[in-house]
């Protein structure tokens, strides 16, 4: 049976909290094919075990590959318009680059994120309706050791199929992941984990754990809230090792994990808005070389570094325009570098690790900027 575009298919869901109990999504009616195109690719749905050439086949058309300024990651649409994929891809954005399985091109605007789960929901405002959608499953039918597949463009390789089986369920600073040794990379970020039946189990994701050898994706149930335009209202770790019936959740968070989770709890405020003052810097120093550098400008010039070689080392106030120009420029990044280096201070005094800040300003894509702001 084909599931209806405009809402979730979905088996019954488990025992859930409140915030992630499953609810249809309201979404617009699907546009109508043309009288000259063939059928849609068939929507995943639930179902007995597939082959798993037929889950491939069925399941590639509704996988896309999402770009957002240097980041790239994958993405799958759960009805017509509507995609999910991990809120490390779409960091800092309201519009990302949207590629679909044949090859075209869409704007699709962020609806929902939530960083504490590592997902966000995007919406395309011209969905033709000629691509998959893909049906959700649920954890708690997730069982260790049942096989998997990953779906994404790892490397900016698209429509890549891995294969793996479930290795474990971890619980982690609250938030229950699943490790597969399904090949997971960069770019496979935000794609789908998906189980013999075609279920979406999980989204992958390289953010919240980084280890040699090992792979994890969310738990496809806090996905639920945010397609509802809520957030998740995180339980209990014991709440949601209850989920999985049969299977001991015992780990508990690392120090890491902690500190972590208390750091981006302290300066998520002041990361976000110097987020927003780098995509500023950003547009300001892309005008200026467009208008007055005439060839290649080393973006830390600014910053008061060295220019590489073949850039310009000084700049070029020779209109008033261009003076104009590279005062915002160096105005706004001298802005930067002073927030980072504020932020730096009060977590050094606050006793948050090197390594955790450096996590941190990673995550928020200002690992190069603070580079540039202490040298």
């Amino acid at each position: 049976m084909k599931a209806s575009p405009d809402k979730i298919a979905t088996p019954p869901a488990p025992p859930l909290p409140e915030s992630a109990r499953t609810l249809p999504v309201p979404v617009g009616s699907p546009a109508a094919p043309r009288a000259d195109a063939g059928a849609p690719p068939d929507t995943v749905a639930a179902g007995s075990a597939s082959q798993v050439e037929d889950i491939v086949r069925r399941a590639l058309p509704a996988v896309v590959s999402l770009r957002s300024g240097n980041v790239s990651g994958s993405g799958f649409f759960v009805t017509d318009d509507m995609l999910v994929t991990n809120e490390h891809v779409v960091s800092g954005h309201t519009e990302v680059l949207v590629r679909l399985y044949d090859g075209s091109q869409q704007i699709g605007r962020v609806v929902t994120r939530q960083a504490a789960v590592d997902l966000a929901t995007v919406r395309v405002e011209r969905s033709s309706g000629r691509h998959g959608v893909l049906t959700l499953g649920r954890l708690g039918d997730v069982r260790v050791g049942q096989e998997v597949l990953a779906i994404g463009s790892p490397l900016g390789i698209d429509n890549t199929v891995t294969r793996g089986i479930v290795s474990g369920l971890r619980t982690v600073t609250g938030i229950t992941l699943l490790q597969t040794d399904a090949a997971i990379n960069p770019g496979n970020s935000g794609g789908p984990l998906l189980d013999r039946r075609g279920l979406v189990i999980g989204i992958t994701t390289m953010k919240l754990m980084r280890a040699e050898q090992l792979a994890f994706a969310v738990a496809v149930d806090y996905a639920i809230p945010l397609l509802e335009g809520r957030q998740s209202v995180l339980p209990t770790q014991s709440s949601l090792a209850s989920l999985v019936p049969g299977v001991r959740s015992d780990d508990q968070p690392s120090e890491l994990d902690v500190a972590r989770v208390r750091a981006d709890r302290m300066f998520s405020t002041s990361l976000t808005r110097c987020r927003k003052l780098t995509e500023e810097f950003a547009a300001n120093f892309d005008r200026y070389t467009a208008a007055c550098a005439g060839r290649r400008t080393d973006w830390l010039v600014p910053f008061g570094s060295p220019g590489g070689s073949g850039t310009i080392q000084t700049a070029n106030e020779s209109t008033p325009t261009c003076r104009i120009l590279w005062s915002d420029v160096t105005a706004a990044a001298q802005d930067i570098k002073a927030m980072i280096r504020d932020i730096e201070e009060r977590a050094r005094q606050a006793g948050v690790l090197p390594g955790v800040m450096r996590d941190l300003l990673e995550r928020y894509g200002l690992e190069e900027v603070a580079a540039a702001a202490n040298r």
